[in-house]
């Protein structure tokens, strides 16, 4: 076990743990204009609100998108998929209103 605590081998990890870093440096995308900034949840719910939309709720961020509930103009339940870069609203579902409030719903 002290073998390993040599200068010797000390400099040998030291090496390569210094080359590993600079191996991952390397292969790590760069942040540019394609990784384009991610809208914050204040303009998502204004997105959701100015496409016809209200009474926004339990907002989520999931991966490249938003997911909230709201409720259309005619009173009716909606589960909401917004894009959290363009704030374009991607997916759309009617929530049974006989599940809303419900355990799990």
């Amino acid at each position: 076990m002290t073998a390993l605590l040599t200068p010797f081998f000390v400099r040998l990890r030291c090496l390569l743990l210094g080359a590993g870093l600079v191996v991952g440096a390397v292969m790590a995308p760069p942040l540019s204009a394609a990784d384009p900034p991610r809208l914050g949840p204040e303009e998502i719910v204004g997105k959701i609100e100015r496409a016809g939309y209200g009474n926004v709720s339990r907002l989520r961020h999931r991966g490249d998108v938003y997911t909230a509930d709201a409720m259309t103009k005619d009173g009716l339940p909606v589960h909401v998929v917004v894009n959290g870069t363009t704030g374009a609203i991607v997916g759309l579902r009617y929530i049974d209103r006989m599940l809303v409030g419900a355990p799990g719903g």
